[in-house]
């Protein structure tokens, strides 16, 4: 069975990205050989996904070595990369059943609006004890360092 050519194209691009992207892509070059196994779209979202964070960890890592951390301040750069770099909650709005009537979605998703808070409550206090441990050479290298982190980041909102 060939491929029809409005697939191919992107699908051919999709497999360059994923080339360039090194390891990262590398993975997901099974889900281009499957061209019906998922959608053209659904392929890009999980390269770019797996690329970019390839690029965050490669980005996280130099500037870490760019810091040049004392052990205790090392402690309080895994607890920063931890509460910032994780998932917020439980996801309650994706364990509802499918029959579940508006007071409910409306509650599960009060929930997580909850839970997102409380992740980026201990998201900033992990910061703020990571700026308090830092010099002032340092506070600026991690100021340059996630001030060009956060213009590649995309942060989902509600």
């Amino acid at each position: 069975m060939t491929m029809p050519s409005r697939l191919r194209t992107p699908l051919l691009a999709l497999a360059a990205l994923a080339a360039a992207a090194g390891p990262a892509g590398a993975q997901d070059a099974s889900l281009l050989a499957r061209p019906y196994a998922v959608t053209a779209e659904q392929a890009q979202r999980i390269i770019a996904e797996r690329v970019l964070q390839a690029s965050l960890a490669d980005s996280l890592q130099q500037l870490h070595a760019d810091l040049g951390l004392s052990e205790r301040q090392e402690r309080r750069w895994r607890e920063f990369l931890q509460t910032s770099f994780s998932a917020p909650g439980g996801g309650a709005v994706l364990a509802l059943a499918a029959d579940a009537g508006p007071l409910e979605r409306a509650d599960a998703k009060m929930q997580a609006y909850h839970e997102a808070y409380e992740h980026q409550r201990r998201a900033v206090a992990a910061m703020k004890a990571l700026y308090g441990s830092l010099s002032e050479d340092q506070r600026a290298r991690l100021d340059n360092g996630l001030n060009g982190l956060s213009s590649t980041v995309i942060v989902p909102v509600g």
